[in-house]
């Protein structure tokens, strides 16, 4: 289950309509998979998603889905548990 949801992914990208609802769905769901890659832990904590993961992810879907550029580690490097 997607922790952001498509209403904030249009909110983001500025779409008013649905037509591009399945794709941002999918886009979303590999940005999700992304960031929870990047930073070695779910997204939530306590049950909620910072504010930094939260926005990285909506970066990050942008990135995905229009091309936007986005440095994602700025915001997620706080959250990434390190392995040595």
């Amino acid at each position: 289950m997607s922790k952001v949801t498509i209403e904030e992914v249009k909110a983001h990208l500025r779409i008013t309509d649905n037509g591009n609802d399945a794709l941002l769905t999918q886009k979303l769901a590999a940005a999700e998979a992304h960031v929870a890659a990047y930073i070695g832990a779910p997204l939530a904590v306590d049950g909620q998603v910072p504010a930094p993961i939260r926005e990285a992810v909506l970066q990050a879907t942008a990135w995905l889905f229009d091309g936007t550029p986005a440095d994602l580690s700025l915001l997620l490097i706080p959250y990434r548990e390190w392995a040595f």
